[in-house]
Order: structure tokens, then sequence, then C-alpha cells
């Protein structure tokens, strides 16, 4: 899987696949960097916050992701 850029409110982010596993994302932007997983179809969670002084829309980026990747 390669990474792709999406935009989410006005703010763009770069999702970046895990080469562990096939449900595990980085999210960076500018501003914030999060790894995020999924834990069922249509549900996410952060599970690692390394910095940014944001939340991210993470269902949002989340369903964004399902629909790229065809999860």
């Amino acid at each position: 899987m390669e990474p792709f850029e999406l935009k989410v409110n006005k703010r763009t982010y770069k999702i970046i696949p895990s080469a562990a596993n096939k449900t595990t994302f980085s999210v960076l932007n500018y501003s914030a960097f999060y790894t995020i997983t999924r834990l069922t179809r249509g549900y996410w969670e952060i599970i690692e916050h390394r910095f940014g002084d944001h939340l991210i829309p993470l269902q949002e980026i989340g369903r964004s992701i399902e629909e790229y990747y065809k999860l």
C-alpha cells in the first residue's frame, strides 16, 4: 500500500500505511503526528500521539482510509 494525501476541514494529512499490518496508519501534517488503527469497519482509535496541538478528525480520516484502500 502506498501513502496518500487527504484534505479534511481545510487541513492536509499524509496517510502512511504500517509495514507491520493492514489496519494501522501514521497520520501527519505540519502540526500533528498520530498513529491510528481500525478496530472494526467504521471505527478507528488513536494508539499514539507523538506531537501536535490539535485533535484530528479521526473517524472521518478512518472512513477515507477505508475507501482509498478498499478495506
